[in-house]
């Protein structure tokens, strides 16, 4: 499943994650913080789908709040397909959240 990040890299790919259907939500973004050391899992929303025409295009300003799928949700439950791409949005201050772990890191 590709993951795109309308914060960071503006509707590009992120990376691939793989999931199996019994995973959840909360399994996709702690995917999504291994692939980018110092993202916060709570930091990260899950969406059904991409802002679009529906939103008009204003990122989380008009996003639909039953468009967020919760921690717990399944897979299989979503309207997630095999190849598919796997929505999300950082609420915080990605860029610092890495650089801070990268210092952490190199100080280590």
């Amino acid at each position: 499943m590709a993951a795109a990040d309308t914060s960071r890299l503006r509707n590009s790919k992120f990376c691939e994650i793989c999931l199996k259907p019994s995973q959840t939500v909360k399994h996709s973004k702690h995917w999504l913080a291994l692939r980018m050391p110092g993202l916060k899992v709570e930091n990260i929303i899950v969406a059904k789908e991409k802002p679009s025409e529906k939103t008009h295009g204003q990122g989380l300003r008009n996003f639909p709040a039953n468009w967020i799928l919760e921690d717990e949700v399944r897979i299989r439950d979503t309207e997630f397909k095999d190849g598919g791409e796997l929505v999300f949005f950082y609420m915080g201050d990605a860029a610092q959240d890495v650089a801070d772990a990268k210092e952490r890191l190199e100080k280590a």
